[in-house]
């Protein structure tokens, strides 16, 4: 692959840990108020520690070169590659992540898949043939 002409790379936005760490101590207070039996609460605090890990180590990185589109969605996604002869168009757009695929992650959307992250704004990529493309990008002005 030729040196990348454009390369960023996203991690999931940090304010859903704040949410996470409340349900947390929402759990812990419930448990001190009408005490339970430890078994009770063991799962749904390792749901939510699960669910902190995974948003933790969630992370997107692409590199669009002369050759294509290199991408990966970590830890869901091993390395992909769009080559440019598949590739008939790529814009950047403004969205509401909330509004076009329901939230941040992997989504899927009217605009095709959609690997978000953070932002508003994302790279919309239109091979030739199949599903679209969205990835986030956080400088547009660099693209």
């Amino acid at each position: 692959m030729n040196s990348p002409v454009f390369s960023q790379s996203h991690n999931m936005q940090k304010w859903v840990y704040p949410i996470l760490f409340i349900i947390l101590l929402i759990m812990g207070v419930s448990q001190y108020l009408q005490p339970q039996p430890m078994k009770e609460l063991l799962i749904p605090v390792s749901i939510v520690v699960i669910v902190v890990l995974l948003l933790h180590f969630v992370q997107l990185d692409y590199k669009i070169s002369a050759d294509g589109i290199q991408y990966r969605f970590r830890p869901f996604i091993k390395e992909k590659f769009l080559p440019s002869t598949e590739i008939a168009s790529i814009h950047a757009i403004q969205i509401s992540p909330l509004k076009e695929f329901g939230g941040w992650g992997l989504r899927f959307g009217r605009l095709g898949k959609a690997y978000t992250t953070s932002g508003k704004c994302i790279l919309h990529i239109k091979p030739h043939a199949g599903n679209s493309l969205n990835f986030t990008v956080s400088n547009t002005e660099d693209f």
